[in-house]
Formats: C-alpha cells, sequence, structure tokens
C-alpha cells in the first residue's frame, strides 16, 4: 500500500479526515479509502463545508486538516502554476498515461484546395493589464486591511464574475491560509502580513 497520496502521507490524510469528521459539520469523509480516493473525498468535503459554512469555521479546523488540504491541492493537480485553483488533471500520479496508437490511415480522399485560412485575431491575454486573482488578493489585503478571507472573496467576485467562486475561495486558503509562516502569499509576493481575529492586513515594515 502506497504510504504516500499526491505527496502527502496517507496516514496523515486519514488522520486529518477524522479530525474534520468530528467536527460534524454535515458532511464525512470515508476514512476506509485508500490513496487517490481518499485524497479526493478529503478535498471534496472540505470544499463543500467552506462552500456552506464560510471561512469563518476554518477556525475550527486544525492544523492537520488546513496542511493536508493545501498539501494535496498542490501535489493533486488542483493549483496552476501561479497557484490558483484549477480544474483538476488526470492523472495526477500512478502511472502515466499510454501514448495514444495512431490509427491506421486509409488512402486519402482527393481534396480541393481550400484557399489559405487568414488566422484568426487572437484574443487579448487575459487580465491584460489588469491583475490575476493572487495580486488581486494582495491588493485589496493592501487597499482595504484588514479584511477576512470572506471580504477578499466578495472583492475577488466583484473583480472576476466570470470566475468559479469554489475555485477563487480555494486560491484565497492556499494563498494566505494555515498558520506556518511564513504564508505562500509571503514567500512568493515578498511582504509580510499581520494576521489578527481572522482578518489580514500588509505589515508597513
Amino acid at each position: 500500500m502506497a504510504k504516500e497520496v499526491w505527496g502527502v502521507p496517507v496516514k496523515q490524510v486519514r488522520s486529518a479526515a477524522r479530525e474534520l469528521n468530528k467536527l460534524d459539520l454535515g458532511h464525512r469523509v470515508d476514512v476506509k479509502l485508500t490513496g487517490e480516493a481518499l485524497a479526493k473525498e478529503f478535498i471534496d468535503v472540505v470544499d463543500k463545508v467552506l462552500e456552506e459554512e464560510g471561512d469563518e469555521i476554518i477556525k475550527n479546523f486544525s492544523d492537520t486538516i488546513i496542511d493536508t488540504y493545501n498539501g494535496l491541492l498542490q501535489g493533486g493537480g488542483y493549483l496552476g502554476d501561479d497557484g490558483e485553483r484549477v480544474d483538476q488533471v488526470e492523472p495526477v500520479s500512478g502511472t502515466q498515461e499510454a501514448e495514444p496508437q495512431e490509427e491506421p490511415q486509409e488512402d486519402p480522399e482527393p481534396r480541393v484546395e481550400e484557399p489559405e485560412e487568414k488566422p484568426k485575431p487572437q484574443p487579448a491575454a487575459r487580465g491584460k493589464g489588469k491583475p490575476g486573482v493572487i495580486q488581486s488578493i494582495l491588493e485589496t489585503i493592501r487597499e482595504k486591511g484588514p479584511v477576512t478571507k470572506e471580504q477578499i472573496l466578495e472583492e475577488l467576485t466583484r473583480r472576476f464574475p466570470d470566475r468559479n467562486t469554489k475555485s477563487m475561495r480555494s486560491t484565497i486558503q492556499v494563498q494566505i491560509g494555515g498558520k506556518k509562516r511564513p504564508l505562500r502569499l509571503e514567500r512568493e509576493k515578498g511582504v509580510t502580513l499581520l494576521v489578527e481575529d481572522g482578518k489580514y492586513s500588509l505589515s508597513e515594515e
């Protein structure tokens, strides 16, 4: 049996799942699951709890729950290179997918030369001149702090109405969640955050 799933010890995932179940938040993780099935269900349950209860519930989460959640998001392909939450890409671990076999080619039918199609104009790069989600988290803290995660989420929802709220909530949690310092946002942006009563502001140092 694998000792780790997505870089997180299975024993830690199961322990975090038990602690989450003890909070009795209306959703439970089946701790009899193993490997990726256990990891996926743990993430799904935390996502549902955060969506239903809001970020205030994180105060009830132990460090084990928070660190496990963040670790699985990172190792399981739920985060892009920039740290933003994305849809999971399969497979996240294990054996590599077999390369697709080329199908035998049939004799091509005679084709009429078509006029060369002009390349379609590419849409402007997303957010050209506009900060992305992570930069917006920092800007919200800088401009409106002290702010809670829920207030940051409200600002992100206003700035990015087409983005998935659950994904942005996860991005916030990954960037400034947990108690281990420095937080990811601090490491990546070279800033120091002040955290008091669940509210975030930027240190002047």
